[in-house]
């Protein structure tokens, strides 16, 4: 089916089932996405999210000699005012002399919102032609036209042969999808109908595609994002020449011209799954073009395994191998003076999900543990990712796009020595007092052997100056109470199988969660149970398929059949919260064994049945063990729910109840769907 014969791209709910509320370990959001229902979770309660309408604008502000039009009410979109000095700077660090952005808005008033836009834009887009002359003019079409149907797409055909710069329209409103990710599919799904050139075999192609075969032999496409840099870029294109093949970098920071010649080359190159999936897809559908998705080349692991996908298709496997071997060792003698100074320090990660998880291998290279990582969704593209992450799933995984009340909430439960992140999460994350990393810079170097070298040069000096965030966190603590501290960070996540779950198995899910609270309390002799447990019973275990399944809100322990493990509040104020004969923190069941067989045995993304090891074991796709899968996230989940609680002891329960289960004493309907704590 040809998908570009619509006037946008699906959501990527539906075309990915992604989604963008779990909270657990990675091997839980792991199972819980191949078993279907991640994208189906949400939450009662959300404070703030992301918008596919900003995102689009990020990777529009890119393009050269392109007008933007922001065709909406006035104010939407100001955001991108904030990129004009940056933009022209990085424009030019790949272009020198081009402009920096230039974008209109249509600013729709109520009298346009009953009568239509249309007439506006066409304004717009004449005086964009007359006064900047540009070859794009793009149209990122915003919640309010799209609501009121504004035809955009007639309105740019009908200024075929008025005009000489092509309108793309860029159906990006941010109601339709909750995944802002879906913007990035938006944005090129215009440029492949309206700028890329007419498919092979159509009679205005034939002269160019002869011209492309002849440059395709060796020709390379790294295929960029909004969040590299040029000092990436020049990384990477170093690292393919030097396997006798000719890179070029598109499509950001291309005009035009630059992107229609992206179709000379024989293999796109993707650096990153979730940014270019569609628009790759696409050009191998309808071009010819082949292409690699893989993996992001952050780290050093990762970096060599795309080089061995690139070299593979030409070829050149010899030539990679002495690449990489000649630069893991330059790399291993630069990085090795710094291990010292990050040997036991604790990372948290916040960003895309391919981003944090790719930067999360390369922090554990450099010797830091990870404590945390929070992804702004969670879909497909995360799994091959995981598979490349040391451990085995046991890493606290939260996937949310912004929700700050729950960032914060495991930050301070986790207790890192850095947060690596971006904007949206630096600022909250400050104020608890722990020194910041950014996840990207366009001004910086990350990716390739040396970014592995300079993120280490950075890393040390943000470790060794955190006074500046100490001082935020005294002087400007952030809104929250106490009492949401002292819940789950999870708490208002529902599960994904929704409401249409069997109400026994529910009713059952809800017993083990008090049974298991009130044992908490008399067992610890404190007022306030920390940890929740769902008892598992042979019938009705929470989220088995046809059993029911208790709120996502309760942290899952691990127990026996019988249902009789707990998670237990710390005694020695270690921070970690115990089950009966687990050893080391971490809650294990009887029957749960670890899935995998050693570091090379996990598999993330491929078939469910099990493959041969490096080591000659079996290995199983992590998350595909639903009882190993919740033994593991028992740990984590009871780590989070007993660590950096504030001290409470002898606290009464009932004025700051959630009411949802958590053994708090509140009864289940006086949370559901309120800002209770928040």
């Amino acid at each position: 089916m040809n998908r570009l014969i619509e006037k946008t791209a699906p959501v990527r709910e539906i075309r990915l089932k992604a989604g963008i509320a779990h909270g657990g370990t990675a091997a839980s959001a792991a199972e819980e996405y191949r078993r279907g229902c991640l994208h189906l979770a949400s939450r009662s309660f959300t404070q703030t999210s992301g918008c596919q309408f900003m995102l689009s604008l990020a990777l529009l502000n890119t393009f050269l000699k392109a007008v933007i039009i922001l065709h909406g009410p006035v104010g939407c979109g100001t955001c991108s005012i904030a990129h004009v000095g940056a933009m022209k700077t990085f424009k030019r660090l790949r272009s020198p002399g081009s402009e920096g952005l230039v974008f209109l808005n249509t600013n729709l008033s109520e009298s346009d919102v009953i009568g239509g836009g249309e007439k506006k834009l066409k304004e717009a887009i004449l005086f964009a032609e007359a006064e900047f002359k540009p070859e794009l003019i793009m149209v990122a079409i915003g919640c309010v036209p799209s609501l009121i149907g504004d035809d955009v797409d007639s309105v740019a055909d009908s200024l075929k042969g008025e005009i000489a710069a092509k309108v793309v329209p860029i159906h990006c409103a941010g109601f339709k999808t909750k995944v802002m990710a879906t913007a990035y599919d938006d944005v090129y799904h215009g440029l492949l109908t309206r700028v890329l050139p007419p498919a092979p075999g159509s009679p205005e192609s034939g002269a160019e595609e002869a011209r492309r075969k002849i440059a395709r032999s060796r020709a390379v496409n790294i295929i960029n994002v909004t969040s590299m840099s040029r000092a990436d870029e020049l990384e990477l294109a170093r690292l393919v020449s030097a396997l006798d093949l000719d890179p070029k970098v598109v499509v950001c920071y291309a005009g035009a011209e630059g992107i229609a010649d992206s179709l000379a080359s024989g293999l796109n190159v993707s650096v990153c799954g979730t940014h270019d999936d569609w628009f790759l897809e696409h050009l191998q559908k309808i071009h010819g073009m082949p292409f690699i998705l893989d993996t992001m080349p952050v780290g050093p692991r990762n970096t060599s395994r795309w080089l061995r996908k690139i070299a593979g298709f030409f070829g050149r496997e010899s030539e990679a191998e002495s690449l990489i071997a000649s630069e893991e060792a330059a790399l291993e003698e630069a990085v090795a003076p710094f291990r010292e100074g990050f040997r036991g320090k604790k990372a948290f990660l916040a960003g895309g999900e391919l981003r944090v998880i790719v930067t999360a291998e390369l922090l554990r290279y450099l010797g830091l543990e990870i404590a945390g990582i929070k992804g702004h969704h969670f879909d497909r593209f995360a799994l091959p990712a995981l598979e490349q992450l040391d451990g085995d799933g046991e890493t606290a995984f939260l996937v949310a796009t912004q929700q700050p009340f729950e960032h914060v909430n495991m930050a301070k439960r986790l207790r890192p020595d850095v947060f690596v992140g971006h904007s949206g999460g630096n600022n909250i994350t400050a104020k608890l007092g722990i020194p910041l990393f950014p996840l990207f810079q366009p001004s910086m170097q990350y990716m390739g052997y040396a970014g592995a070298f300079d993120v280490a040069r950075r890393l040390e000096r943000s470790l060794a100056n955190g006074s500046f965030n100490r001082n935020l966190a005294e002087k400007r603590p952030l809104p929250f109470r106490e009492s949401w501290y002292a819940k789950s960070p999870f708490a208002y996540i529902k599960a994904g199988d929704g409401e249409e779950a069997a109400s026994a198995g529910k009713r059952r899910a809800h017993a083990g969660i008090r049974a298991a609270a009130a044992a908490d309390a008399a067992a610890c002799g404190r007022g306030l149970a920390k940890a929740r447990a769902v008892s598992v019973s042979s019938g009705g275990e929470a989220g088995a398929p046809g059993g029911g399944e208790g709120p996502r809100s309760a942290p899952l322990t691990a127990s026996a059949a019988s249902g009789s493990g707990r998670a237990k509040a710390p005694a020695a104020g270690n921070g970690r919260a115990k089950a009966p004969a687990a050893g080391k923190g971490r809650a294990k069941a009887p029957a749960a064994k670890a899935a995998t067989a050693g570091k090379n045995g996990k598999e993330f993304g491929a078939a469910v049945p099990a493959r041969p090891t490096a080591k000659g074991g079996k290995g199983r796709p992590l998350g595909t063990d639903a009882a190993s899968a919740r033994a593991k996230a028992a740990a984590v989940k009871a780590l989070l729910a007993g660590v950096a609680a504030p001290s409470r002891a002898g606290a009464g329960r009932g004025k700051e109840d959630c009411g949802c289960g958590c053994g708090c004493g509140g009864t289940s309907k006086r949370s559901r769907g309120r800002r209770t704590s928040a």
